[in-house]
């Protein structure tokens, strides 16, 4: 089984779960969902798919992954994913180590940069969208960042609005907004949305 394989099925859907090794909570996940090496022990009946290197799983994998290459597991999920899917949803890739956690966010970020109107979830804590125009429901606050040169428009229920401008690399620029409903963003390039959940 390959991860296009098993998501042949499911051409309809428009969401899809990847789970990591440190998810900690109970929920059961509806299909299509892909564990993600040590993830795969939050496996439920047998449903989804496990891929990775087994360096982190105590079971076997459905997709095993060389031990000695040059992408990181989740890398190889991603970019395996098809293109119907517009809301990916990542549990379990945030906490522990920092150069694993920001690695993943990077990923992600690489992976949006030829897509458009996706968006990826991190937990609840950050979210991730590819060019395009987007809806975010959040109460609090909030920090954009981009790793390239990006063209923003923010608009809707939040302190600080952007008009077509300019969002610099790395900057701080985007730095604690606030939101108490719904925003719109619009963005040329990748763009990475920190959310908090409360006003400070």
């Amino acid at each position: 089984m390959t991860i296009s394989g098993y998501l042949k099925q499911f051409s309809n859907f428009d969401k899809v779960f990847l789970i990591g090794p440190l998810y900690s909570k109970k929920q059961i996940f509806k299909e299509p969902v892909i564990y993600v090496d040590r993830g795969v022990n939050f496996r439920n009946k047998h449903k989804g798919l496990s891929v990775g290197d087994g360096d982190s799983s105590p079971v076997e994998l459905d997709v095993k992954l060389p031990p000695k290459k040059d992408y990181s597991d989740l890398s190889y999920a991603l970019n395996n994913l098809s293109d119907n899917f517009n809301k990916i949803f990542l549990f379990g890739f945030l906490g522990g180590r920092k150069d694993h956690e920001i690695i993943n966010i990077t990923e992600a970020y690489l992976f949006l940069r030829n897509k458009s109107q996706i968006q990826i979830y991190f937990d609840s804590d950050v979210l991730i969208l590819s060019s395009g125009e987007h809806e975010i429901h959040h109460h609090g606050v909030f920090s954009i960042l981009t790793f390239i040169e990006n063209r923003i428009s923010l608009t809707g229920h939040c302190k600080y609005q952007m008009d077509n401008r300019d969002l610099k690399p790395l900057s701080s620029h985007g730095l604690s907004n606030e939101s108490k409903g719904l925003i719109q963003l619009t963005n040329s390039n990748p763009l990475i949305v920190f959310l908090n959940s409360s006003i400070l």
